[in-house]
């Protein structure tokens, strides 16, 4: 299509220029007027092309075509699911004639949702960390979703965003200190990891630790009505009420019927999730105790 549009017009004096990156025209290094834009493409990814002139410079008055490729990662975050599913729970409750069978097809649904946009979160946190980077900021906000359909969850392919704080724990990295590495190395150093080793060690269990804070948060409050459980609320309870003993946690919950759903997806696979959210909070007090 690209081609197609490129021959309407003087191929002696196209130069098309392909990038990713959203960029505006005045950041190429000569001066352009744009006259005409089209978008093209189909699907997750959209091409725009951009038709223009040169408007300073020895090549003024020269077209100039370039395209610029957008992809489509979501536009959701995973606090925009979490927010309509604890309101669609709370709608539910009020119907007292909801159908049990579509009541428990809607439940598994939900749970195969949640712990494939996990997996996907976990995954991605794995690849920062092989390629020697930290999130840094990770919670509900920072996972994008192209979807929070949970009809369409085999098609789900969450992303990690909000880079913009992650620090580099290469070895010859550690000893920098700037204005994103500041704050761990002195929690770091706090707990008690000075070498190297300790501190990129205590870095990278910072990181699972947020991991698990947003998989508590995943099944606490897309199980819970709205208002019932947020954030802040959530980790309150486990860090300062509980201090990270999360079988106190789990006998408190199942007091309050508000709680008991996510007790019950936690509990799945013969405890298997509240096993996975154990290692998740606990190896930071394990990577601070170990040293």
């Amino acid at each position: 299509m690209m081609n197609q549009f490129c021959q309407q017009l003087d191929s002696s004096v196209i130069y098309p220029i392909h990038t990713r990156f959203i960029s505006p025209p005045a950041t190429f290094p000569i001066s352009t007027t744009i006259c005409h834009c089209q978008d093209v493409g189909e699907g997750k990814v959209k091409i725009r092309l951009y038709e223009g002139r040169v408007s300073r410079g020895p090549l003024r008055a020269t077209c100039l075509i370039w395209w610029l490729a957008f992809r489509d990662d979501g536009k959701y975050s995973a606090a925009d699911y979490a927010k309509i599913a604890s309101e669609t729970v709370s709608r539910d409750r009020e119907g007292s004639s909801w159908n049990p069978f579509e009541q428990g097809l809607t439940t598994k649904r939900r749970r195969n949702f949640i712990i494939k946009m996990l997996q996907g979160v976990v995954k991605g946190l794995a690849y920062l960390h092989d390629h020697n980077r930290l999130h840094q900021s990770l919670g509900p906000f920072s996972v994008i979703l192209i979807t929070i359909s949970e009809r369409e969850g085999s098609y789900l392919i969450p992303r990690l965003r909000d880079l913009a704080f992650s620090v580099n724990v290469r070895y010859t990295e550690l000893d920098d200190s700037g204005q994103f590495t500041e704050g761990l190395w002195r929690r770091a150093s706090g707990a008690g990891a000075f070498t190297q080793m300790e501190k990129r060690a205590f870095g990278i269990a910072d990181d699972i630790y947020e991991a698990g804070l947003l998989f508590a948060y995943m099944a606490f409050v897309l199980f819970c009505e709205a208002g019932v459980m947020d954030s802040l609320s959530l980790q309150r309870l486990l860090e300062n009420i509980f201090q990270l003993d999360l079988e106190a946690t789990r006998e408190y919950c199942l007091a309050d019927d508000r709680l008991v759903n996510a007790v019950e997806f936690l509990d799945l696979g013969a405890g298997a999730g509240a096993e996975l959210l154990q290692v998740f909070i606990c190896l930071l007090v394990r990577a601070t105790i170990s040293e």
